[in-house]
């Protein structure tokens, strides 16, 4: 992983904003302009969706639930390519996740596109306790996206007990 990039001197930031109702990443990306950090901002709930998703979102869990009945299964929003080309333009030294990123896109893919950038990778987590009663979705986020982050920010004291019991 991107050892370097976490303790390394901040170059820019790309945040990849996943939430919606609240403008928190756009809030993030302004206060660092404030304090002349060099940031962009990526908001994922307006970003170009894959063509015909829902009708591919909707073939995926049908045949994944054929596999395994009990699993959560999400096809991603967002064109891969698209991710690729975000990062490979503004050239990050640090990749900031505000909330979900697995709706949007491949977690190991983000991953493996931050390596390849020497990006750290980070979550600002804002939602897993709003996750606990959708078990099937709270193990997914907990096993394939959770392990992609090379740190975990988050304000919530029983989250980051949870995080640290669990995830080390």
């Amino acid at each position: 992983r991107a050892e370097v990039a976490i303790v390394s001197e901040i170059r820019k930031i790309l945040i990849l904003d996943g939430i919606g109702g609240v403008p928190l990443g756009r809030e993030v990306y302004e206060t660092l302009g404030e304090l002349s950090v060099l940031a962009t901002h990526f908001d994922c709930l307006q970003a170009r969706r894959r063509p015909f998703h829902g009708a591919r979102s909707a073939y995926a869990k049908l045949r994944n639930r054929g596999t395994d009945g009990d699993a959560f299964y999400f096809l991603p929003k967002l064109v891969e390519n698209e991710l690729r080309d975000l990062i490979t333009r503004e050239q990050p030294s640090h990749i900031l996740v505000i909330g979900f990123i697995y709706k949007f896109f491949d977690p190991q893919l983000l991953r493996r596109f931050a390596d390849e950038a020497g990006a750290g990778l980070f979550l600002y987590d804002t939602d897993t306790c709003n996750l606990y009663g959708r078990r099937r979705e709270f193990i997914f986020f907990v096993e394939h996206e959770l392990p992609v982050y090379d740190r975990i920010l988050s304000c919530s004291a029983v989250t980051t007990h949870f995080f640290r019991n669990t995830r080390g």
